[in-house]
């Protein structure tokens, strides 16, 4: 039977320790597929937004502008991730998985979107089986959350198993 683990990833130590631990637990096994997801940080302000101009042609011509640097922005932060997930692709392949069961997925945050929404809304997006996080690897869900981020996001999964690894 086909499993698929969403795996919360942004370089730390704990996080990489979520990744030993599935690592670990699942060598060598042909039927588990994992993602390692992160959340990209948001596009910048200056490629959000202008003044605005008087002329309507202007105003077009300026928002296109923008436009086409805030997509040239998020391609090459996207093209920067892919080296970022390294270390984690790494060890997974020295444990037994296969280039086909590993995958890498950045995810710019939607409009008032937080790090817990977005972890959500790709395992219900992708059908994912389990999450694995890490307890203290994901310092922005503790803010947003006050107290432990990782059990409290475990609470809001309904028909998903949640590994919390120390």
């Amino acid at each position: 039977m086909k499993a698929k683990i969403l795996l919360p990833y942004n370089g730390t130590e704990p996080t990489m320790s979520a990744v030993e631990y599935v690592a670990n637990l699942l060598e060598k096994q042909s039927d588990v597929f994992v993602t390692l997801f992160r959340l990209m940080p948001a596009v910048p302000p200056s490629l959000r937004e202008h003044g605005g101009a008087e002329n309507p042609t202007d105003e077009t011509a300026i928002g296109c502008e923008y436009e086409q640097k805030r997509k040239a922005w998020e391609e090459c932060s996207l093209e920067n991730e892919c080296i970022f997930f390294g270390p984690a692709r790494s060890r997974l392949k020295k444990a037994g998985f296969a280039d086909d069961q590993i995958f890498g997925m950045c995810r710019f945050p939607e409009a008032g979107g937080n790090l817990a929404q977005e972890i959500l809304k790709e395992c219900r997006d992708h059908n994912y089986d389990t999450i694995v996080l890490s307890r203290r690897g994901l310092s922005g869900l503790r803010a947003l959350f006050g107290g432990n981020p990782a059990e409290k996001l475990a609470k809001q999964t309904e028909g998903l198993a949640v590994w919390i690894v120390e």
